[in-house]
């Protein structure tokens, strides 16, 4: 859940970019979504030490927050740091791609890793006998795939408007 609250804070602050990206591309100024776009990955480096921190610092702050220790191996802690960059910077590129009004491979590609994401998840949990490591590893990798093709629908819009 600790996790989840920054993925969710990071949320907070992309609300307006959806109606925003829509505005700006009405009025054709791509220069500023381009612009939204680097700033908002420059947060992303603030993503990513804000949950190293809370990885590496885990213990004494489910102590402060729960009042007792919870023991989760270093490994997870790591793979929830990158599941929380790969799903914060890829939430970027779907808010500005709904805004453009490009969701067909969005769609495409989010029917396909809901799939893949369920039989990945069961080969490694019973092949692999690795339990939740196996979930959030599968979940990073289908937004792995998803950021991909979400980043180069964006490059490819972005690009045709030769900016």
């Amino acid at each position: 859940k600790a996790y989840f609250l920054l993925i969710n804070l990071f949320s907070i602050l992309l609300i307006q970019v959806w109606n925003s990206t829509t505005d700006a591309m009405i009025k054709e100024d791509y220069e500023w979504i381009q612009n939204i776009v680097r700033r908002l990955l420059l947060v992303i480096v603030l993503v990513f030490v804000i949950s190293l921190v809370l990885a590496l610092f885990f213990n004494q702050i489910t102590v402060l927050w729960i009042g007792e220790s919870y023991d989760m191996s270093i490994l997870l802690r790591m793979l929830f740091v990158i599941y929380a960059v790969i799903h914060c910077v890829n939430a970027i590129f779907v808010n500005v791609l709904n805004g453009l009004g490009r969701l067909k491979v969005q769609t495409l590609i989010y029917i396909f890793c809901a799939i893949f994401n369920v039989v990945l998840s069961y080969f490694l949990i019973t092949y692999f006998h690795v339990g939740i490591i196996g979930v959030v590893c599968s979940k990073s990798i289908c937004l792995l795939i998803t950021l991909f093709f979400c980043y180069r629908d964006y490059s490819l819009f972005i690009k045709s408007k030769k900016i």
